[in-house]
């Protein structure tokens, strides 16, 4: 028998009192009730299913006392269930039976079996200052026979522990990493918890990590010791301190009641009583025993697993969790828990386990995961239970796995102790309120990381001939300060993201924050070159963009305030951010302008007392952790002043206010540091705040953008140089074949090229920053400083990682992160594809199938007949559309003769790209084809990438599933066509693939459509022309990279890779948040009103994206009191009453034809715009005026010219005429 999950549910009872508060028992009822009705069963099967119930098995409560709970509800549902049980005490439990109940129906023992638990610990639980022994009695077995000496003992409070220390101990943690990694998990399970009704803080904001690390009479946790400080002694008898935290997953105490059910049955019984089988859940394996072992039983391995919960009271559960199964701890590539963890000993209790299987069960259905795996934890001893779930069968037919190992035990064998250890020791004391224990942990003999990391600072102290005094002495002081932060520092703090404020201090303690700023304000009032040799030295530490980044600001960022403020604005703002009481940050950069910053729309309008900011900017660095921001925004609008310059001004004002909406952005490097965007609005800034004169602002920010350059340029020698040194280290430790790699000269060269290179970037870089610092003004030097650098050093970093070979892909070793950092100084297909190419002004020659052509010859709509004469049966306006600008020839590719002209082709060509496509028939479409190449057939026919490679070795080869292809030159471009949508490669690679089914699996038409209404196709084959998009600006890109290297390379991508990437913000919501994605209709997820309303003629696209526009529309729309409502008081209240604003305005926009409203809102300053039809586009004054429609001559148009031809999007001063 194969058992399956057909019913699940959870009951939810928030309690402010004993009056409102629901028994467990209660509650258990009501959720199996909740579970049967889950089942979609009829009335009748429903209550054949309950007949039909013959094991019932409860999670045992914590405070309610029971005699018989099992027969209580078996009473209460009628039935008399075969097997009655009701388990121990523990976290562990609700998997454990689940298992066991899966394993009595594949054993044909029973038939319907019921799993469910509850507590209503709400109104039976104590506060803290409550002793446990008032609350608790041996009331019966269950609760054994003395609960309150259990609690005093409190067994899992001492053993978790010592995993906790062994766990550090083995990654050579401190005490304070250990708990930033704590605090980083915790606060992603608040952030998950806090979007699920039955978590512990559900409805209130998730908690941060700092609120978590803060130590607090209710901010306690039951794990390792409440930490407040850390003594770190070493060899050399000096000590330091640093502040640390004890993180806290959950407040205990609580208000919420909870219960939730499973129900089970076979699959023949579920066919039989028509429960649908998108509804079967498939348990595939449990195990509290050699867990490896029994799941591998499951068929699954952890590749295959999409979720997983784990969760404990203790935070050492998850984290040894994810380090067995290979995934970070505080990054997850998948997620690792589903309800962000219940609460403890409130709320769920020992039913936690039984929530996470009825979420996975519900997530498993909605069919964008496909397999999950639950690691429940607890009991008065340490107890697992591990079981997977899967909305697939077992392979095969196969039975669900035997046995059940969990009242075994097998005992470890006892390490051997080293009695010989050498290497300094390290204690650790921590300061626990009154609880002082001591902990030692000795170093094993020759730790590589500390080793290396010494070998690796020996350089800072600097020999460099052309330093001056003044930047020896920089670099060896701030050497010295970063020698006490080593690269494990570092890798600990990127993977935590906690912003490195340990350096931060240490910085300003010794007065370097204000390194170039005036003497009489703290600062040292050094010069650019000095600053330029401090931050190569802390990225070239191992600080990497990183430890730059956390001071990048102080250095260069207050420039036009030391120049241009009042002495008054350089007392207040210099003296506590160069004293580290102040952070700052740097806000120009917006969404919609990039680098052009004269292009800036974020406004400030004069008021009473200051001004009123409004607007967005983006991409702004430590705003989290900033005080002040230095912020560039416009006060006359750009239409009015005579040059775009004008009009714009600084102002340095506080930043955590509540207009200011901070918002991170997650990226791929330098994760401690955070990257932001802002969204303000009517943000009151004092006069006093503005910088230098009014309009003014764009010449002061300019006053320190060679200055950053020049910075960041020395931040990448630094990353560079620290990848070179690492790279000669490990080649010269490593021996293969009885000699150091680094004998090679594979290895010497590249490493002494990157060398070579490093050294003429710095010298420009020093070269810029003397002429900065002797007065010079122009930004040659600067800019050239900044390049070189950037490339040097990425080549530096790529070559280190090459050099570590497959350990370069290891976080132990660190270079890894140098080259996700060094990217920052670099930022500072088909048919579609060859037919944009064609535009930039290559000769495009399209290989078409000998018999019958390109399939879109012949896709013609019914109004066609009208455009073709008799003879033009090959032709379509499909074909026209996206074959303009290009040549066609047939080939057979199968002969000998068609392969020896495309060779002679190939030999001439730049690019060649191939399309795989199987034989497939689109719908409705009279068509036929007879080649049928997949994936390596083109290389069985000798045409493939090796064969191209040697006729012509820089030749491009990009192949594409699921478009058509081509071959690029400066005077011929070749096409040939072949079609599959899912790649080259994988489980899916013989599928066929068009636009239409790529959108559909690749998640876009879920997301498209009404709210309420099913999936909807977009009119356009978007999946297909971005895919032609992605492709040519690869082929571009691969072009360009042939100039320096002359060499070619093969580039791949599918319908179905481009449509997952094409999926932005809403993948990286699922990946990271498992926040399901909806259907908005032209609504916006996040701003209201944003959306399109019914005219009288007609459909508008309208909205207000903050409070000034909205109080503008409700005035133009003469519903001004909407303005003031408290329900649409600003855009949070207006997205939770949605739906009322939209049925006021809804009439309203009714009464007027579209043209009207036009008129109504045009200069208003709304984002506003009719839905055109396509003739009102084509007939639109702006289409014409950008040339966007044109003529060709074609001899199958009955008129001649072929006038529907769409123009290209991007002009050109000399333009390629087609």
């Amino acid at each position: 028998m194969q058992p399956v999950i057909v019913g699940v549910a959870d009951i939810r009872n928030r309690s402010l009192a004993v009056e409102d508060a629901k028994e467990p028992a209660s509650l258990m009822l009501e959720a199996i009730q909740g579970a049967v009705k889950d089942t979609s069963t009829s009335s009748e099967s429903s209550q054949v299913l309950l007949d039909r119930i013959d094991s019932l098995s409860v999670v045992q409560t914590w405070t309610w006392p029971y005699h018989d709970l099992p027969g209580l509800l078996s009473q209460h549902l009628g039935v008399n269930p075969k097997y009655q049980t009701c388990t121990e005490h523990g976290g562990n439990q609700p998997a454990k039976v689940l298992h066991e109940a899966a394993l009595r129906i594949a054993r044909g023992e029973s038939t319907v079996a019921v799993l469910t638990g509850g507590e209503a610990l709400a109104s039976w639980w104590s506060p803290p200052a409550q002793n446990v022994t008032d609350v608790f009695s041996p009331t019966n077995r269950e609760l054994r026979k003395d609960i309150a000496g259990l609690h005093s003992v409190g067994s899992p409070i001492h053993i978790y522990p010592l995993y906790e220390n062994g766990f550090r101990a083995h990654r050579e943690q401190t005490l304070q990493e250990n708990h930033r990694e704590s605090v980083a998990l915790y606060a992603y399970f608040s952030q998950v918890a806090s979007q699920n009704p039955y978590a512990w803080n559900y409805g209130a904001d998730a908690e941060t990590a700092a609120s978590i690390g803060t130590v607090s009479k209710k901010n306690r946790m039951i794990c390792f010791p409440c930490i407040s400080t850390s003594y770190v002694f070493t060899s050399t008898n000096k000590a330091y301190q640093s502040p640390l935290s004890d993180p806290l997953l959950m407040n205990a105490f609580n208000t919420v009641n909870l219960s939730s059910a499973c129900i089970l049955t076979t699959t023949e019984f579920a066919k039989q009583l028509g429960i649908p089988e998108d509804k079967w859940i498939y348990p595939r394996g449990g195990a509290g025993f050699k867990e490896r072992d029994y799941c591998c039983a499951s068929q699954l391995t952890p590749d295959d697993i999409d979720l997983y919960d784990f969760y404990s009271c203790f935070p050492i559960v998850p984290k040894l969790a994810c380090h067995h199964l290979g995934i970070s701890i505080t990054q997850p590539n998948k997620p690792i828990t589903l309800l962000g963890g219940l609460t403890s000993f409130g709320g769920a209790g020992n039913n936690y386990s039984m929530h996470a299987i009825t979420e996975m069960t519900r997530r498993l259905r909605g069919g964008a995961s496909r397999n999950g795996l639950i690691l429940a934890n607890g009991g008065v001893l340490s107890y697992q239970h591990a079981i997977c779930l899967s909305s697939l069968p077992p392979r095969d037919g196969s039975p669900y796995p035997n046995g059940n190992g969990l009242e075994q035990a097998e005992r470890d064998p006892i390490p051997p102790v080293d009695f010989e250890v050498e290497g300094p020791a390290t204690i650790e004391i921590p300061r626990i309120p009154r609880l002082l224990p001591l902990k030692v942990s000795r170093v094993p003999r020759g730790t590589r990381s500390r080793s290396l990391h010494a070998r690796a600072t020996e350089f800072l102290q600097s020999q460099d001939p052309d330093l001056s005094e003044s930047q020896r002495t920089v670099r060896e002081a701030i050497s010295k300060i970063c020698s006490d932060f080593p690269d494990s520092y570092w890798a600990q703090i990127d993977e935590s993201h906690q912003f490195p404020t340990e350096l931060y201090e240490a910085l300003a303690r010794q007065g370097w924050l204000g390194i170039c700023l005036p003497q009489r304000y703290g600062g040292s009032e050094l010069g650019i070159s000095e600053a330029a040799v401090m931050m190569q030295t802390i990225a070239e530490s191992g600080g990497g963009m990183t430890g730059a980044s956390s001071i990048h600001m102080n250095i260069f960022g207050l420039e036009p305030v030391a120049k241009f403020g009042t002495e008054k604005q350089k007392e207040r703002w210099l003296i506590p951010l160069i004293a580290g009481r102040q952070r700052a940050c740097f806000g120009v950069t917006e969404p919609n302008t990039g680098l052009d910053t004269l292009q800036l729309q974020a406004t400030a309008r004069r008021s009473r007392d200051g001004y009123m900011l409004s607007g967005q900017k983006v991409w702004i660095s430590t705003a989290q952790q900033a005080d002040k921001i230095l912020i560039l925004v416009r006060t006359t609008p750009r239409d009015r002043v005579k040059k775009p310059s004008q009009g714009l001004s600084l102002f340095y004002t506080d930043l955590q206010v509540p207009q200011v909406q901070i918002t991170e952005i997650p990226k791929m490097g330098r994760a401690a540091v955070d990257t932001n965007s802002l969204f303000f609005d009517n943000w009151h800034v004092s006069m006093d705040d503005r910088v230098g004169e009014e309009h003014e602002g764009f010449r002061m920010i300019l006053h320190g953008m060679n200055a950053e350059r020049i910075l960041i340029g020395a931040e990448a020698l630094g990353l560079g140089f620290a990848a070179l040194r690492r790279a000669a280290l490990y080649s010269n430790d490593r021996h293969v074949f009885g000699r150091p790699i680094g004998q090679n000269q594979g290895i010497q060269h590249p490493l002494a090229d990157s060398w070579m290179k490093m050294e003429a970037a710095r010298m420009m870089i020093y070269q810029a920053a003397r002429l900065y610092d002797q007065g010079y003004t122009g930004g040659e030097y600067a800019n050239a400083g900044k390049y070189l650098a950037a490339e040097a050093a990425f080549e530096a970093c790529e070559r280190a990682i090459l050099t570590h070979g497959g350990m370069g892909y290891a976080k132990e070793y660190h270079v890894e992160r140098y080259l996700r950092e060094v990217l920052i100084p670099r930022i500072a297909p088909g048919p579609f594809c060859t037919q944009i190419l064609a535009d930039y002004g290559a000769e495009v020659l399209k290989v078409e199938n000998p018999k019958g052509g390109d399939d879109t010859r012949l896709w013609r709509t019914a109004a066609e007949k009208h455009v073709w004469k008799a003879t033009g049966k090959d032709m379509s306006t499909y074909f026209c559309a996206i074959n303009r600008n290009k040549l066609s020839i047939t080939l057979s590719l199968k002969q000998e003769k068609g392969q020896e002209i495309f060779f002679r082709l190939a030999k001439e060509a730049d690019v060649v790209s191939v399309v795989l496509r199987l034989k497939s028939k689109p719908p409705v479409l009279n068509y036929h084809r007879v080649e049928n190449f997949v994936p390596g057939k083109m290389d069985e026919m000798g045409i493939g990438y090796e064969k191209l490679r040697e006729i012509n070795p820089s030749i491009i080869y990009a192949s594409v599933s699921g478009q058509s292809s081509i071959i690029v030159n400066p005077y011929a471009t070749v096409s040939t066509e072949f079609n599959l949508g899912y790649g080259a490669s994988g489980p899916y690679s013989h599928r066929a693939g068009y636009d239409a089914i790529a959108a559909a699996e690749a998640g876009m038409l879920h997301i498209t459509g009404e709210r309420n209404g099913p999936p909807t196709r977009p009119g356009l084959g978007l999946t297909d022309m971005s895919t032609g998009l992605y492709l040519h600006g690869a082929i571009l890109a691969a072009l360009y990279a042939r100039r320096d290297t002359g060499r070619g390379q093969k580039i791949d991508t599918s319908l179905f890779e481009s449509q997952v990437s094409l999926l932005s913000n809403v993948a990286m919501s699922w990946l990271n948040a498992g926040e399901h994605a909806k259907r908005w209709g032209t609504e916006h997820p996040s701003i209201v009103p944003y959306q399109a309303f019914k005219t009288k003629d007609g459909h508008l696209v309208l909205g207000a994206t903050n409070n000034r526009q909205f109080q503008t529309l409700c005035r133009l729309v003469k519903l001004s009191e909407l303005a003031t409502d408290p329900r649409f008081a600003d855009n949070s209240s207006r997205v939770q009453n949605r739906s009322e604003l939209k049925q006021i305005l809804e009439p309203v926009i009714n009464t007027k034809p579209t043209k009207d409203w036009l008129s109504v809102l045009d200069g208003s300053g709304l984002p506003y715009g009719p839905v055109n039809t396509i003739e009102e586009v084509f007939s639109h004054p702006q289409t014409a005026a950008r040339d966007m429609v044109y003529s060709l001559p074609h001899e199958a148009n009955i008129q001649g010219p072929l006038s529907s031809l769409v123009g290209r999007s991007l002009k050109f001063d000399d333009r390629h005429q087609a």
